[in-house]
């Protein structure tokens, strides 16, 4: 890429210059039917006299033999005293059933409130997930170093006791045809310098470019008194927002055109500079150009 287009008036004729959602697993409730551990209790206290159903009927009879005299045999105890109804004693064999099946189901009812509560916390955790990621979010949009970010800018000014500038800023790029074809283009006006778009942005790290014109056809252009400033001087970049952007001049350098180092003047850095061009040298008017370009290097203000 040559360096600028910057043609000029010739005006001027210079001589050359020195140079995760975690999920929960729901409790299984133990089932009653299959619990070993449940208790069945069996009837082993009932009476003897249950488990054989057919002598009831002897016990009463063996007794009255030995004791009903043989002087009164009108009074037929024996036949009343059947009526003890031993086979009453029988029902005492059926109370113990029931105690059986009163144990199991008792456990059953318990059980299921004990699964219920641990199904509980897992729904609870879930919603609890969405806050945590929210304020993560409305964190990323409150960046409050965007006000510290550089701006397009919009105008350049140089107040020194011998250089006067107080230029607006135009946006260019490449020349597209034509024997500059590839150079960084220059301003449309002649009182106006030109930022190289696709390059940085001053304020950004990186070696931003500012072009413009030595003379004119009639007079003095923009930069017509740029090689007389000095190291240390401030140049001035206001951006959009109004902001102004301090450069301190570092060195200035005169370079023939094929001869300027373009990595250093265009290139990354680590530091963000500012990179003054205007023309210099000799005026051919076959070419309408300078033969030489003047660079004025400059370091952000911290």
């Amino acid at each position: 890429m040559l360096l600028t287009a910057c043609g000029g008036g010739g005006a001027r004729q210079a001589s050359p210059a020195a140079t995760a959602v975690p999920t929960s697993a729901s409790a299984q409730a133990p089932d009653p039917t299959s619990d070993d551990s449940a208790p069945v209790v069996e009837p082993t206290d009932a009476p003897p006299a249950a488990t054989q159903p057919g002598e009831p009927a002897q016990e009463p009879t063996d007794a009255p033999p030995s004791v009903v005299p043989t002087a009164a045999p009108p009074i037929e105890e024996p036949t009343d005293e059947p009526t003890v109804e031993p086979p009453t004693e029988e029902p005492t064999a059926a109370p113990p059933a029931p105690p059986t099946n009163a144990p199991t189901q008792a456990p059953a009812p318990t059980t299921p409130p004990e699964a219920n509560p641990t199904d509980v916390p897992a729904p609870s955790v879930i919603p609890t997930a969405p806050p945590t990621s929210t304020p993560a979010a409305t964190a990323e949009p409150t960046p409050t170093s965007a006000p510290d970010e550089p701006a397009t800018p919009m105008r350049l000014k140089i107040d020194t006791g011998a250089v006067q500038v107080d230029a607006a800023i135009e946006y260019v790029g490449k020349v597209a045809s034509g024997p500059n074809e590839g150079a960084m283009d220059v301003p449309k006006a002649w009182e106006n310098v030109a930022w190289y778009e696709p390059g940085y942005l001053p304020g950004e790290p990186g070696n931003s470019v500012l072009a413009g014109h030595l003379d004119s056809t009639t007079g003095p252009a923009v930069f017509y008194k740029l090689d007389q400033i000095k190291v240390g001087d401030i140049l001035t970049v206001v951006d959009k927002d109004n902001r102004s952007i301090q450069f301190r001049v570092t060195k200035s350098q005169v370079y023939y055109n094929d001869e300027a180092p373009l990595y250093e003047i265009f290139g990354p850095s680590d530091e963000s500079h500012l990179n003054l061009i205007t023309c210099d040298g000799a005026f051919d008017r076959n070419s309408k150009e300078y033969d030489r370009k003047l660079v004025v290097f400059s370091v952000l203000v911290s």
